[in-house]
């Protein structure tokens, strides 16, 4: 971590250095995760539209309720 890397000045370097797959590793790893974290925001954000959610309980209720800057739901899923 944190340490010098050619691919980050050379992006398309990227699939020629990977050379113990760590890249590919974590990018699945990240879509799998996604794929579970995406639609529980899109469903607590119909929660907050509907008017089922009144209280705020954690930082996805705070990020879905910030009013300067707005984020969109792209925004709090990224």
């Amino acid at each position: 971590m944190y340490a010098f890397c050619v691919t980050d000045y050379f992006p398309w370097l990227r699939w020629i250095t990977d050379f113990n797959g760590h890249e590919r590793i974590i990018r699945n790893a990240l879509r799998k995760a996604r794929k579970h974290q995406d639609p529980l925001i899109d469903e607590r954000i119909q929660q907050w539209k509907d008017g089922v959610k009144t209280k705020i309980d954690d930082l996805l209720d705070v990020f879905i309720k910030l009013k300067y800057p707005q984020l969109t739901a792209d925004h709090i899923k990224a």
